[in-house]
């Protein structure tokens, strides 16, 4: 699970630095806080889901990020998608913080979350994320 939690942790950054240079029409790079993820994983119900109820908060947050790692192996998501979803609610004319910019984009990340919960197959988890990594790359090239 740490694998697929580092390998998510590049994407969900990537995503969140992608809306929002969208959103303020300017390159933007972030690095999400453990605290957002976790609190995703507190409200989507995360420990439940997974029977794990003593997690600490990076635990919480490696939780949604492997989760999204194995949503972009299984072709559920890919960044397009969800950098895009992220900004749902929000435009370049957007007049609010980036605080709260970001607090919109956390609420629809838990959106999809939540959907990709019901989705994403975790029965052989590291080997489809390995074989889905190789069939992903080699598709691209």
């Amino acid at each position: 699970m740490r694998t697929l939690a580092k390998f998510g942790d590049s994407l969900v950054n990537f995503a969140f630095s992608i809306a929002l240079s969208l959103i303020t029409n300017s390159p933007r790079g972030v690095k999400v806080p453990d605290k957002l993820l976790a609190d995703i994983a507190r409200r989507m119900g995360l420990r439940e889901y997974f029977h794990l109820h003593r997690l600490r908060e990076g635990e919480l947050a490696d939780l949604v990020e492997a989760l999204l790692a194995m949503a972009w192996v299984q072709g559920l998501i890919d960044l397009g998608t969800l950098s895009v979803s992220l900004t749902k609610g929000l435009s370049v004319h957007d007049r609010r913080s980036r605080m709260e910019m970001e607090k919109v984009m956390a609420d629809n990340l838990a959106e999809l979350v939540g959907k990709l919960m019901k989705e994403v197959k975790w029965e052989k988890c590291m080997e489809d994320f390995v074989f889905g990594l190789r069939k992903r790359l080699e598709s691209s090239l």
